[in-house]
């Protein structure tokens, strides 16, 4: 039995990373989600159309089922949440009471499974244990929304550097995952 750091990067794409923090050896896997559907009416009487809507959840009962066997198979778990950017300067954008919600959610699976509140981490407070580095050419090709491509690209190359044998590329998908990167990251910027 061991101690290991769970850093999340929540969010419907985001991503939880477990690590050792002795070896730092780290295993990262997208949240959990399931698919839900919506159905959206609009017109009256014989021009109303129903559109049905897919959209994700987070799957709470596997987060807590992943928890529950971290706890059994270690000795200490601690948990590290990343901030919501919109929850930490007081903006809401559209899925901001989603996102407070998943949040809240979240925090309370941790006092519930691990018995304690999990430690809470502006972007700028985990961001700021790694200066700027230099992008890897392979990384700057990859594109991200332009107010958070330096960050996003910050983060994939500082996880590259620093485990060099993790697969920041997700299932079914053909280019590394920022979210992956983050929750690594995330995990061990309590360590430095």
């Amino acid at each position: 039995m061991s101690k290991r750091i769970v850093g999340f990067d929540p969010g419907k794409k985001g991503a939880i990373a477990l690590l050792d923090p002795e070896t730092l050896q780290v295993e990262v896997m997208k949240i959990p989600v399931y698919k839900t559907f919506t159905y959206e009416s609009k017109g009256r009487g014989k021009k109303k159309v129903t559109k049905k809507k897919e959209h994700f959840e987070i799957d709470f009962l596997k987060l807590r089922e992943l928890l529950t066997n971290w706890q059994k198979t270690h000795e200490e778990i601690v948990v590290v949440i990343e901030v919501q950017r919109g929850m930490a300067n007081g903006q809401m954008n559209n899925n901001g009471s989603e996102t407070l919600i998943n949040y809240g959610v979240l925090r309370g699976l941790c006092l519930a499974v691990l018995g304690k509140e999990p430690l809470v981490l502006q972007p700028s407070d985990w961001q700021s244990k790694y200066p700027t580095i230099e992008v890897p050419e392979e990384i700057q090709k990859i594109p991200f929304h332009e107010n958070k491509i330096r960050a996003k690209h910050q983060s994939l190359s500082w996880a590259m550097r620093l485990f060099p044998n993790l697969n920041l590329i997700p299932p079914r998908c053909h280019r590394p995952s920022d979210a992956y990167s983050d929750a690594a990251l995330i995990a061990l910027s309590i360590l430095r």
